[in-house]
């Protein structure tokens, strides 16, 4: 069976969801001059910043300084908000019915750049109507995608060459960084037809 390997959040879950329901709740607090999907959009934005920097810093760490830059005199405390809304993160629409679909021909994987314990915190094996053999963190692999170092993680795991590797994101950066490192890149759209 081939493997397939998926970004994890705004790939299979809907993580700009939750981060509409966090602006939600703290946009009175700070008199937010933004619209939900531009605060949403900034904050992806600042996050990566320190990503791309090679940052060793952890996940929270990163979204916490996102935070600050993002909202004047932010209270940090409020990110235990975020967090903990994360535990009713969902799959975005259509796809548990596309994984069970394919969950004959193919091996599941996920990589994220996110930390263990809210990957933890999104239980996704109880979310899940299949199974993915293995979740490769940031915190996991000691680095963030699309440092290639991410990519190597998966394919020494999987042991397969590169291209024989599907890998799938929703992120126009990871494709493109997994595309240089050799992965075969496919679209949600395309693994469903």
């Amino acid at each position: 069976m081939q493997p397939i390997v998926f970004d994890l959040l705004d790939t299979l879950l809907d993580e700009s969801g939750i981060y509409k329901k966090f602006y939600s709740q703290i946009s009175k607090k700070y008199s937010l001059d933004l619209e939900p999907q531009e605060f949403i959009n900034r904050f992806f934005q600042y996050q990566r910043e320190n990503i791309f920097a090679n940052s060793k810093k952890p996940f929270k760490e990163i979204v916490k300084l996102a935070y600050i830059k993002l909202v004047k005199d932010a209270d940090v405390k409020d990110l235990e908000i975020l967090f903990k809304t994360h535990k009713n993160i969902v799959f975005l629409p259509g796809i548990k019915e596309m994984l069970m679909k394919l969950q004959k021909k193919y091996r599941f994987f996920v990589l994220t750049n996110c930390s263990n314990d809210l990957v933890k915190m999104m239980n996704l094996s109880s979310k899940s109507p299949v199974k993915f053999e293995k979740i490769f963190t940031s915190e996991d692999n000691g680095v963030y995608k699309p440092n290639q170092e991410s990519y190597e993680k998966v394919i020494d795991y999987i042991n397969l060459p590169a291209n024989k590797i599907i890998y799938i994101s929703s992120n126009e950066w990871d494709s493109k960084a997994s595309k240089e490192f050799g992965f075969n890149i496919k679209s949600i759209e395309d693994i469903k037809s």
